[in-house]
């Protein structure tokens, strides 16, 4: 784990379980977003060409 990632770590700690448990979702969700990009860049390129 970079330093600065346990820093954002060690401040989040400080904010309530509810704003953590938000943030938590908001990071799962640009984690799974970015895993199903990666996962589909050929099904997009084959659905761009369709459309041109």
């Amino acid at each position: 784990m970079t330093h600065q990632l346990e820093k954002v770590i060690g401040d989040l700690t400080k904010l309530s379980t509810k704003e953590q448990d938000a943030i938590a979702e908001l990071i799962q969700e640009e984690l799974l977003w970015d895993f199903s990009l990666k996962n589909s860049s050929d099904k997009l390129s084959i659905l761009a060409e369709e459309a041109r």
